[in-house]
């Protein structure tokens, strides 16, 4: 029976994921289709490889993250996991961001033709984004594992709050 009831709450979470992305999906429509539909064009194949890049780092930190909870209890420890996890982050990230930035075009070029090769200037753009997304995912989870959910609350609020002012100017 336990088996059933794992595999009905992650056919929820799905649900609820799938429903999600629909939404920023219609958002994004809607905020970028005012520009005009080519532009979506662009933005989106610019923005399809980073998201499969940005799932990557999520695992990554949901597979760091015990190792990093278990140390909640030794200060020295804890700081030494979390160091290591940033430095993978950054470090993987980093390199992954920099080649994205040196091939965008040619990338591009090879996955789309010529007809979208104005994605590869948001495609650089968006793989530099990804390495501070991926450290922002592990900060998160770091005041989850020791307690300070609402500190980590705080900041994604005031993202939220920043993002609208941004999008309003």
């Amino acid at each position: 029976m336990q088996h059933r009831d794992a595999d009905l709450v992650l056919r929820q979470v799905l649900r609820h994921f799938q429903r999600a992305h629909r939404q920023d999906a219609a958002a994004d429509h809607q905020h970028v289709g005012a520009r005009g539909r080519e532009d979506l064009g662009h933005y989106g194949a610019a923005y399809q490889p980073i998201e499969y890049l940005l799932i990557g780092s999520a695992v990554v930190v949901h597979l760091l993250f015990p190792l990093l909870a278990r140390a909640t209890g030794d200060a020295d420890s804890f700081q030494d996991r979390y160091a290591l996890g940033a430095d993978a982050l950054i470090g993987g990230f980093a390199a992954i961001a920099a080649m994205i930035v040196v091939l965008a075009r040619p990338l591009v070029q090879a996955a789309y033709g010529s007809a979208y090769e104005p994605s590869a200037a948001p495609l650089a753009l968006l793989a530099c984004a990804m390495v501070f997304i991926s450290i922002n995912a592990w900060q998160g989870s770091a005041l989850l594992a020791v307690g300070e959910q609402s500190r980590n609350l705080r900041y994604v609020v005031v993202a939220v709050v920043a993002n609208i002012l941004i999008d309003l100017a």
